[in-house]
């Protein structure tokens, strides 16, 4: 009997809904969003307007902000603040100016419960936005319109529409807040600033591969994205021999090979002392007779020992390079499975039987995952004790095969591949020395299309979110995310912080603050448009519509730049505490409006520049750079 599933979004026009058909083009990936409820109930009120920190004093044992999305938390800081400014009335106003201050609560009541706030939708950071794209205004926007000045808030927006109101320098909204009895600090502590708006963009790599990737890899200046798998080609036309790395510099990619590469799969990439180790199923590195595992110091490749097997991993312990797979150590005993480089030999840390697919370093512990029994008990999760050297089982050891772990909050995840159509155990939680399901997720749902059982090969977490992906379906097709709150995994209908490609993810990770993901896949498609995209292996979570802000390095924000806002071609001061010795400045999407050598230690004139919003970045010799935000008037 053919199995179907009615999609819940009608523009995924490239997937069909029969599961049996040989052309299928399934979703594989599945982001889980987590709604900003990390933290306390200060920590995401100060993140909604940092105003907050002027206002401790508020008791808000009471309030909660679990599950509450960026929406849900601007209603709630707009509440607040109402009630705090009805009951603290500014000494000295007349009764008009109250009579006016209490009107305009009862707007801003109004406006918070209505929900019609502004969205962030062209900025991939947060920020305060006076009037959106649909007309719609911010707080303070909203109350200078309703009271009959809404020339006012149109000004604002036209030439500031990013600005924080303490960098707002205009005689008419000094002038409103003073009818309407408002301090300027309230009228900041009024303003929220807002979030990018979630995506399901699925964006290219350059011209990503000619074959699959199983392993992302960034390198330690965070400079360089390691690519490795099954792949001869890549951008097209790059010969790349299953191994190469990617540089992006303001939203443009270039691909790199390493030499002629090695000519079998990578799987598992890493830097040590100052080179690249890689490791997979191969028989040649660099042209030359090198088994499974090779090391590139930036010119040729060279061999590392000997081992029989396929390395699935590699990981840095304490100073040392380990590799774990399904292998033996040559001249040693079979079925050793982790082995630890000494700088001459392969070191044998025997006594997992099956294959390692996995090593993570978790606050300082190690943990290995795979197929494998210890002490002939199936556990496919084991702790690692460098310093000892020993195993420690779980009390609760985890029934499928662990393909993956991370940390995210406070607590330790696995994701497995499964071994039967019906079990639940793809997602685990460790809770105390226990493994255990996620139990609130209907895992049942995930459905493998074609042969084979589903897998999730891969979890990342990046800030607020955690994501999984692997070789999988969500049915019923609803909502195709998870939300995390809690601690529990439920199904969330109006999660959208995940994005569809059409076969098997192996590997995500985080590079220059955007997610990366790779795998078998060659396509995508971007849910809110219909848009398809060509992805070819590797893909990136984009933002339709945004060019993406450049890398900066290391970066210390606010360095007191003055007066700010400035008047366009004027001159400005700041604090040059780093002994900077260039000065560059970019547009709020990243476009570089100047760079050059700085002429005055503390002083710059300014170029002729359009009215808005810029960073101004410091540099010196050294790299180091700080960054502050200059409104033109």
């Amino acid at each position: 009997m053919k199995t179907k599933h009615a999609l819940s979004f009608t523009r995924l026009s490239f997937i069909q809904t029969n599961y049996d058909m040989k052309q299928l083009l399934t979703l594989l990936l599945i982001l889980c969003i987590i709604p900003q409820s990390f933290g306390s109930t200060f920590t995401q009120l100060r993140n909604i307007n940092r105003c907050w920190n002027d206002h401790q004093n508020i008791d808000l044992s009471s309030v909660s902000t679990n599950g509450l999305t960026d929406q849900d938390l601007i209603r709630l800081h707009l509440s607040l603040v109402e009630k705090t400014l009805r009951q603290e009335i500014p000494q000295g106003l007349s009764n008009s100016q109250i009579k006016a201050r209490l009107h305009c609560l009862d707007i801003l009541n109004s406006y918070w419960r209505a929900g019609r706030f502004p969205q962030n939708e062209d900025y991939s950071y947060r920020t305060p936005i006076f009037i959106d794209k649909q007309d719609n205004f911010c707080a303070v926007g909203y109350l200078v319109k309703s009271t009959g000045f809404e020339h006012v808030s149109r000004k604002i927006s036209r030439e500031t529409n990013l600005a924080y109101v303490k960098e707002m320098n205009y005689p008419e909204l000094l002038d409103w807040a003073k009818q309407f009895g408002f301090t300027v600090d309230e009228l900041a502590w009024i303003q929220p600033s807002y979030g990018p708006m979630p995506t399901r963009h699925a964006a290219s790599v350059g011209n990503g591969t000619n074959g699959t990737v199983r392993e992302l890899t960034v390198s330690a200046d965070g400079q360089k994205l390691y690519v490795g798998g099954e792949f001869t080609t890549v951008d097209n036309s790059v010969t790349a021999n299953h191994i190469a790395y990617v540089t992006e510099q303001n939203g443009s990619y270039t691909w790199h090979n390493m030499g002629t590469g090695v000519n079998g799969t990578v799987h598992a990439i890493a830097e040590f002392d100052n080179k690249v180790y890689v490791g997979g199923s191969f028989t040649q590195a660099g042209g030359q007779p090198i088994s499974n595992i090779a090391v590139w110091d930036g010119n040729t490749w060279s061999g590392l020992g000997c081992i029989y097997g396929t390395v699935y991993d590699l990981a840095v312990i304490g100073g040392a390079l380990y590799a774990a797979g399904d292998f033996d150590v040559c001249g040693g005993s079979s079925e050793v499975n982790f082995a630890k480089w000494t700088g001459s030999t392969w070191q044998p840390l025997g006594g997992l039987d099956g294959h390692v697919n996995t090593i993570e370093v978790i606050n300082g512990e190690v943990f290995l995952g795979g197929l494998f029994t210890y002490n002939n008990a199936q556990v496919n999760a084991i702790r690692w004790n460098a310093g000892i050297p020993s195993y420690t089982t779980f009390t609760a050891a985890p029934a499928n095969e662990v393909t993956d772990f991370q940390m995210f909050r406070d607590s330790v995840y696995a994701v497995c591949r499964r071994s039967s159509n019906t079990d639940s155990m793809l997602i685990l939680k460790l809770s105390g020395n226990s493994w255990a399901p996620v139990t609130a997720l209907p895992q049942i749902a995930l459905e493998h299309i074609g042969t084979g059982n589903a897998a999730l090969h891969t979890l990342c977490a990046q800030a607020d979110t955690l994501m999984m992906g692997g070789d999988f379906i969500y049915a019923p097709m609803m909502s195709n995310a998870f939300m995390l709150n809690s601690g529990a995994l439920y199904t969330a209908p109006g999660a959208t912080n995940w994005f569809n490609v059409n076969n098997a993810v192996y590997k995500m990770t985080v590079f220059k603050g955007e997610l990366y993901a790779a795998g078998a896949f060659t396509g995508g498609q971007n849910y809110q448009t219909g848009d398809t995209a060509v992805l070819n292996h590797i893909a990136r979570k984009g933002y339709p519509g945004i060019t993406r802000i450049p890398d900066q390095g290391p970066v210390t924000p606010e360095y007191n730049l003055y007066p700010n806002p400035a008047v366009s071609g004027s001159a400005i001061g700041f604090v040059n505490d780093i002994n900077a010795t260039v000065i560059k400045i970019t547009d709020v999407l990243g476009r570089e409006v100047m760079n050059q050598p700085l002429a005055q230690p503390g002083k710059l004139q300014l170029p002729q520049l359009s009215p808005g919003q810029y960073n101004v970045m410091l540099i010196n010799t050294a790299g180091n750079r700080k960054i502050e935000k200059l409104i033109i008037r």
